[in-house]
C-alpha cells in the first residue's frame, strides 16, 4: 500500500475506524492500522489499535467473533431481564 493509497483509503473512511467509526487514539502509534487478511494478504481496511488487537486476539475468526458476539448478547439480555425484575 503506497501512502497515497493509505491517504485515500484514509478519506472514505473520514479518518475512523472501519470498525468502531472512532479515531485512533493510541499512544503507541498516531496513524489507523492497515488491516489485511494474513492468508491472502488482501487490505480490508484501516482500524484503530484497539479494533486491530481485537481481531488479532480473535484469530481474525468471524466464527470466533460471532461466538463472542452471542455470548455477550445472551448475557446483556440476562442483566436486563435480572434489572427489570
Amino acid at each position: 500500500m503506497t501512502e497515497e493509497d493509505y491517504e485515500n483509503m484514509s478519506k472514505k473512511q473520514d479518518g475512523l475506524c472501519a470498525i468502531c467509526s472512532k479515531p485512533n487514539t493510541s499512544k503507541r502509534n498516531a496513524y489507523l492500522q492497515i488491516d489485511h487478511n494474513h492468508v491472502t494478504g488482501m487490505i480490508r481496511g484501516l482500524l484503530c489499535d484497539k479494533c486491530n488487537r481485537g481481531l488479532g486476539y480473535f484469530n481474525d475468526s468471524s466464527k470466533m467473533l460471532d461466538i463472542a458476539s452471542k455470548y455477550l448478547a445472551f448475557y446483556d439480555q440476562q442483566e436486563i431481564e435480572k434489572f427489570n425484575n
